[in-house]
């Protein structure tokens, strides 16, 4: 039932940000097609990149259960498009992350080393961790969806929260390195929109806690 609910949840959601070009952008962009623009250019005067404070992304992501990582990286890809003119459908980079996570953390690391700046982080290795628990994830929650190894699959799958958050940190406070506001302070706030999906996110936790531990 919960995943029915969040499924919902989040297409209702999701599809508020997304502008009305999205047909248009779809017939463009072209997953397999070579890049055609300098991934490592720094863009004067305009961010390349999601910025947001550690405090924002560990409340959101936690309310909806991890869903915030589709529209963090459809804003990412969304933000490096307008930048830099790169050819992409940020939607569809943010619905299967999966498939763009390293390429996403080459380009933050290129626009910090194009800068004369070094970070330490291992982009590849967080890219990859982070890939195999979003996968891990998935897994499990068709194993819950089907009443599979109940109720350990359902106590599994809300550990990955906090992992997935761990793994997250990292990339985020390189991204807000390579945009210069390492602590996020442009987009500390919370929004209109943002406590809505607080809000939702805490009914959907409720639901969560009385499948798992009110019996039938």
């Amino acid at each position: 039932m919960f995943e029915l609910f969040s499924s919902k949840v989040f297409e209702i959601g999701f599809r508020s940000t997304i502008n009305s070009h999205w047909f248009k952008q779809m017939t463009q962009d072209n997953i397999y097609a070579p890049t055609t623009v300098d991934l490592t250019a720094p863009i004067e005067g305009a961010p390349n990149f999601y910025v947001v404070s550690k405090t924002k992304l560990i409340v959101l992501f936690v309310a909806t259960m991890g869903l915030y990582t589709v529209y963090w990286s459809y804003k990412n890809w969304q933000i490096y498009k307008e930048a830099t003119g790169y050819s992409a459908w940020p939607v569809l980079r943010g619905i299967f992350p999966y498939f763009f996570m390293h390429s996403l953390y080459r380009s933050v690391d290129g626009k910090i080393n194009a800068s004369g700046r070094s970070y330490p982080w291992s982009p590849s290795t967080l890219a990859t961790s982070f890939v195999a628990v979003l996968l891990i994830d998935k897994v499990l929650d068709r194993m819950v969806a089907k009443g599979a190894g109940y109720p350990f699959t359902d106590i599994a799958s809300l550990v990955l929260v906090p992992v997935m958050i761990m793994i997250l940190l990292p990339a985020q406070r390189a991204i807000n390195f390579a945009e210069n506001d390492p602590d996020g302070e442009s987009n500390s706030k919370f929004t209109a929109l943002n406590y809505l999906w607080i809000v939702i996110g805490a009914a959907a936790w409720v639901l969560v806690a009385i499948g798992m531990f009110i019996p039938e």
